[in-house]
């Protein structure tokens, strides 16, 4: 005869010397409902609410040890082990290989030693998640536009759906909508530079991927002069003139390539007649050249050089920029979405740690589910890939 064992977590029962004898094992979950004695009418009003409570789950085991000091370091490592699993873990054993439940270790363990302290039998219990959920439902399936799930049980599953791309996803009448929308987003205040002194931006590159486009709305420079003496400029008497230098605008904005290093350089020319107040004239030709240098990651180093006619008062230009963006776009995304239909959250991984990406998907009010039988999904062609965990169950 097969020994039996569960597994918590990471905890596999053999290990301490605890097998599962099977009893109370196939127990099923009790539906919520609420009885209403509606006074005048035969018989009660069953209320459902829609839902199973969560089942207890006991395993009977038991233990056999050679002596005293393993039979209580062992019992005690076990408790241990239970005890550190925090929350919803999958609990598995050998009656039900098919299967597995979310359970919570909660209820601590009593144990009474029989046969000279080294034997014993005794009740372990958790409290679970009313489904018992099928392993052949926990891999992922590639799904064709057009394509069906089926759905081997009598209830509806909450899938997880992993996408690669940008669309919509139709499936029971209802749509999910995965935007393409940029996942960075940044904007600097002005800043002020000194005559040829860099002034250094650094972005949040988090989420980049190479060849993700780093845009700048606009990088501008602006210089405000005085001159020495009084002048006339376009007919109107003045001691301060202001001009400036754009890369970029908001119609066509400077870009840059995430991961590659560049140079981007513009100079504006300003060429005038100046009137002197004592009626001589002259011409005077002044400039300003902006230099951005990206260094290919998350640092930009921009640079202004000026410059102006023999009478004006030096002085340094003001250098602003705005929107800088930086498109990191689901369609740029490499790694499948995860868009978990049972708790309505999506996020992607970025080097195995969970990143919401909330932001990007709009789901309906009411979650879709896979109903028993057929489901056909419609997706758009810009979803590169789709797949579907189904998470098949029953009680």
């Amino acid at each position: 005869m097969a020994i039996n064992t569960f597994t918590f977590g990471g905890v596999t029962s053999s290990d301490f010397g605890i097998y599962v004898s099977g009893e109370g094992l196939f127990n099923a979950p009790k539906r919520a409902t609420e009885v209403v004695e509606i006074p005048g009418r035969d018989g009660a009003y069953i209320l459902d609410k829609g839902h199973f409570e969560n089942i207890e789950v006991t395993y009977r085991v038991f233990n056999q040890e050679k002596n005293l000091d393993d039979f209580r370091t062992k019992l005690a490592n076990l408790r241990s082990a239970l005890a550190s699993q925090i929350g919803y873990q999958r609990l598995t054993d050998t009656f039900h290989p098919t299967e597995y439940r979310m359970a919570a270790f909660i209820d601590g363990v009593e144990i009474s030693p029989i046969k000279y302290n080294t034997a014993s039998e005794f009740e372990i219990k958790f409290n679970c998640k009313p489904q018992r959920f099928l392993t052949t439902g926990e891999t992922a399936v590639s799904v064709a536009s057009g394509g069906k799930v089926t759905n081997p049980t009598l209830f509806d599953a909450k899938p997880q759906l992993q996408v690669v791309g940008y669309g919509e996803i139709t499936f029971n009448d209802k749509t999910i909508v995965v935007d393409n929308v940029p996942i960075g987003n940044i904007v600097i205040d002005n800043a002020k530079s000194l005559v040829g002194t860099p002034v250094t931006f650094t972005i949040n590159t988090e989420y980049a991927n190479i060849g993700d486009t780093v845009s700048f709305e606009a990088i501008k420079a602006t210089r405000v002069w005085t001159s020495q003496n009084k002048i006339s400029y376009n007919g109107q008497t003045a001691s301060a003139l202001s001009f400036e230098s754009r890369i970029g605008s908001p119609d066509s904005p400077a870009t840059f390539v995430y991961g590659t290093s560049s140079t981007e350089t513009h100079t504006e020319t300003f060429n005038n007649v100046v009137v002197y107040h004592h009626g001589i004239t002259d011409t005077y030709t002044a400039s300003i050249t902006i230099t951005v240098a990206y260094d290919g990651d998350d640092t930009f180093t921009v640079t202004s050089t000026q410059v102006m006619p023999g009478f004006c008062l030096t002085s340094p230009p003001t250098i602003e920029t705005s929107d800088i963006m930086l498109d990191s776009s689901m369609s740029a995304l490499g790694n499948p979405m995860y868009i978990d239909l049972d708790i309505g959250e999506a996020w992607n991984e970025d080097g195995g740690t969970p990143v919401s990406v909330n932001n990007s998907v709009q789901l309906p009010a009411e979650l879709p589910t896979l109903p028993s039988g057929d489901t056909t999904f419609v997706y758009d062609n810009t979803i590169t890939s789709f797949k579907v965990l189904p998470r098949w169950w029953k009680v």
